[in-house]
């Protein structure tokens, strides 16, 4: 069945090479070269987002016209996605507040959704396959990380590599999704010891070019994704303990090598424990207790929108999705959220068609992009968690549509 599937899915990405190309583009950059548009770059690629997202949504549409029949999401992501915009917009009216902050924030969440629906529909509908993004975000990250690495190198002094116009942090989370990508495909990829070996390696480039960000909460996030893969993948073989012991010998000496070069003194103290705690007690602390005084009795069912940001203005983040959600959109879109990504990871965990391995893998592959929501960045620049969202209830839908047709055909 399995093998059945993947060729039907392969033979719908050859049908749809221009799709499948302006999908890859929205995918590389949401995850590896989007800017910071609200400080109004014209040159930023962020703008490439909509642009883009429109372009593929014009297709569905009219897809959807030719054939006459609608795909709507799971009601859960329908409902937030209806209520989530909504809220600014009830701000402005309850508080008697300006338009712009409230009303940008509210795009913002309709284009997330959009990101989310463009990548469930075309995945359920087979016209991109599920591991065809993960080519591509592999491939991504490895570019990525090669040209990090090689300009890292060259500096006498590194404390973390900043050189791209895409914030640090959001590029570190990119590159663990690339180095999980790395490691599940070494799992998977049935083929020869030299091949594992590349993928070990291919990991090891994404990690050391991860480490060279300086990125502590990219870091744990990979490190707790690849515990999750490991251990709830439940299949212990040759191949998993070699692909394991060849990518940790490949970063204790790599690392073991760099901690005698006084170049990179300065990044190694970044993950001093010391340091880290600094960071989690002093000022990640400090923004969460900030953003959660600013949470009155009157503004819990709705949100404070019009404080999400100003524009040309750099405003304190509460650097944290849950806590960001609950003060700009209120306690109504928080509890649909939460409930919208455990139900998700209940959906993985309980499926009784998809491997021990793949689940974990579906798993470790939100886990990344939510543990960095959870300690950086605005909420509503990770399309990341809405894309992998949209692949995980596609593939879910493309699966059942599949069984039931395999079940009236039988």
């Amino acid at each position: 069945m399995h093998m059945h599937l993947a060729s039907m899915e392969e033979s719908k990405d050859k049908k749809r090479p221009i799709l499948f190309f302006f999908s890859s583009c929205l995918i590389i950059i949401i995850f590896f070269i989007r800017g910071q548009w609200i400080e109004g770059h014209a040159s930023s690629f962020s703008y490439l987002i909509p642009l883009i997202a429109f372009l593929l949504f014009s297709y569905i549409v009219i897809v959807t016209i030719l054939r006459g029949t609608i795909l709507f999401p799971p009601k859960d992501m329908l409902l937030l996605f209806f209520i989530a915009p909504l809220m600014p917009l009830l701000s402005i009216l309850l508080f008697n507040q300006t338009l712009f902050p409230s009303a940008f924030l509210s795009l913002e969440l309709l284009l997330n959704f959009l990101v989310y629906y463009l990548f469930y529909f075309m995945i359920s509908k087979g016209y991109l396959r599920f591991e065809s993004v993960l080519y591509v975000i592999f491939f991504g990250a490895l570019l990525m990380s090669i040209w990090i690495i090689f300009e890292s190198v060259q500096l006498d002094d590194l404390r973390r590599f900043k050189g791209f116009p895409i914030g640090v942090n959001f590029l570190a989370h990119s590159l663990a999704v690339g180095a999980l990508i790395s490691v599940y495909f070494a799992f998977t990829i049935r083929r020869s010891v030299i091949f594992t070996s590349l993928l070990s390696a291919a990991a090891i480039i994404n990690v050391l070019a991860l480490f060279f960000t300086g990125s502590r909460v990219a870091m744990f996030g990979f490190l707790v994704a690849l515990v999750i893969l490991v251990l709830v993948g439940r299949i212990i073989s040759w191949r998993i303990l070699f692909t394991v012991f060849v990518l940790l010998t490949g970063i204790v000496l790599i690392i073991y090598n760099l901690y005698y070069d006084e170049g990179y003194q300065s990044l190694f103290a970044r993950f001093d424990i010391d340091s880290m705690l600094a960071v989690i007690l002093g000022h990640r602390i400090y923004n969460w207790g900030k953003a959660l005084e600013l949470i009155s009795l009157e503004s819990l069912l709705v949100g404070k929108a019009w404080i999400y940001e100003l524009y040309g203005q750099r405003v304190v983040s509460p650097h944290n999705i849950f806590i960001s959600i609950l003060l700009y959109n209120g306690l109504m879109v928080l509890i649909l959220f939460s409930y919208s990504i455990f139900k998700r990871l209940y959906h993985v965990f309980s499926s009784k068609t998809e491997s021990y391995l793949r689940k974990a893998f579906m798993v470790s592959f939100l886990v990344i992009p939510l543990i960095y929501a959870s300690s950086s960045g605005n909420y509503t620049r990770v399309f990341s968690i809405f894309l992998i969202l949209g692949l995980i209830d596609g593939w879910f839908q493309f699966r059942n549509n599949r069984l039931i047709s395999s079940r009236n055909e039988g």
